[in-house]
């Protein structure tokens, strides 16, 4: 009984945090987040999610929160999956558009929330893509004090 309500409450805790890392980042997007931040992958609307991921990141390399490595995300792990409506800016009566928001979490050990919307205009028919690097929450531990002999 008590293992079960354990891994009830936990499953119940990281559905709330991929949420949330998903709702932070559409929530924090600037005015013009997307002017040439946007990747284009050229595949059919059919295309399944795993598959245009394998694509974003072929084309979306970049650095970590410390700058100091240079990453491509080879193998990933889908965590999160949902649809969020982000205007294009911040002022009344903004166009908005539907993205699919993806929380996922690659081998490298980073988490990224990738956004995903397909584009068919005239004779263009591609996925849009942007990405980005969650950050890790500062470590707010308290270090051991060590004891006096």
């Amino acid at each position: 009984m008590r293992t079960s309500f354990l891994a009830f409450f936990l499953a119940m805790v990281a559905s709330y945090a991929t949420a949330d890392e998903i709702e932070n980042v559409v929530t924090n997007l600037p005015d013009g987040w997307n002017d040439n931040e946007t990747g284009v992958i050229i595949m059919p609307q059919t295309a399944s999610t795993q598959d245009v991921l394998h694509r974003v990141f072929q084309t979306w390399q970049f650095y970590t929160s410390d700058y100091t490595n240079y990453i491509q995300i080879t193998n990933f792990m889908i965590l999160k999956t949902r649809q969020v409506a982000i205007p294009v800016g911040h002022f009344p009566g903004a166009h908005v558009y539907s993205y699919i928001a993806v929380l996922v979490q690659a081998s490298q050990g980073v988490q990224v929330v990738v956004l995903l919307r397909y584009f068919d205009v005239y004779t263009s028919r591609a996925w849009l893509s942007a990405v980005s690097e969650i950050k890790p929450p500062p470590n707010t531990a308290l270090e051991p004090t060590p004891t006096a002999p």
